[in-house]
């Protein structure tokens, strides 16, 4: 796979280019980068109410 242009790289764009080039492949990592966010979302409230987990 070719690398994204060089203006897409320096300001943090190359994901965006990549995810357009094979969709599919990109989008699959979707749900699961949703549930891990969440996932710590949770814990770092929880953390702030003084609980364990």
């Amino acid at each position: 796979m070719n690398r994204a242009p060089v203006w897409m790289q320096k300001i943090g764009l190359e994901w965006l280019y990549r995810t357009v080039q094979e969709p599919r492949k990109r989008l699959r990592l979707i749900p699961k980068l949703a549930k891990f966010e969440l996932h710590i979302l949770k814990s770092y409230f929880c953390l702030r109410r003084g609980g364990s987990g």
